[in-house]
């Protein structure tokens, strides 16, 4: 089984670690967000189950994205 990368950006706007996936299944997208990196890590393996109407879970790889500014 293939596994699903997922791309994890912080939306200094929304307050939120938004989560999309383009390497989903052909006719499959994922679009989702959590308050935290660990909320967002908990809730991938069931939803992407769910949205690939499956009996087993694939392997998830999670790449966050973080940006640091520094402030004088």
């Amino acid at each position: 089984m293939q596994t699903i990368t997922v791309r994890a950006t912080w939306d200094d706007e929304a307050g939120v670690w938004c989560a999309e996936a383009d390497n989903l299944p052909a006719g499959f997208a994922l679009a989702t967000g959590a308050d935290t990196l660990d909320a967002l890590a908990d809730k991938l393996p069931g939803l992407i189950q769910d949205l690939l109407n499956s009996d087993t879970i694939p392997p998830i790889e999670i790449v966050a994205k973080v940006r640091d500014r520094a402030i004088a």
